[in-house]
């Protein structure tokens, strides 16, 4: 199966058929064949659709899964206004109280798109702003 199957289209379908996440990773298969391994995670009520998903839409005649664990950081998504627009970022805090966050890309592409501008430059620029900006004493 061409990789070019396996672009935004069948990505976004997967997404829509019920998983979580996903890593498309090539390989060499089994007789030295080029090949593709699709990893998914999905909620085990998702099974059926997103196998059946898979099925129909690559060339795959078997697949393999079990149960897996997730730990993960609680988090929160704040709004927040950039000279470009508003957007959301998705912020953490690791055990050592170690804060981490993020722009949602979704929230740049929009803006990327409105303002007819390159996203990775999007990024850059909003992700300067807000660690230029300093903190107001009513957010403290």
């Amino acid at each position: 199966m061409s990789a070019e199957f396996l672009g935004t289209d069948f990505q976004a379908g997967l997404l829509k058929a019920g998983a979580t996440d996903f890593g498309l990773i090539q390989q060499m298969m089994k007789k030295g064949r080029l090949g593709f391994l699709v990893r998914v995670l999905l909620a085990e009520n998702q099974l059926e659709s997103v196998a059946n998903y898979l099925f129909e839409h690559t060339s795959t005649i078997g697949l393999r899964y079990y149960p897996v664990s997730r730990k993960e950081l609680p988090r929160s998504i704040m709004e927040v206004q950039s000279s470009i627009g508003q957007l959301k970022i998705k912020e953490s805090i690791t055990p050592l109280q170690t804060k981490k966050s993020k722009l949602e890309y979704e929230d740049i592409q929009r803006l990327a798109r409105e303002t007819h501008q390159p996203t990775y430059l999007l990024k850059d620029q909003i992700q300067g702003e807000l660690t230029r900006s300093p903190k107001s004493p009513s957010d403290e």
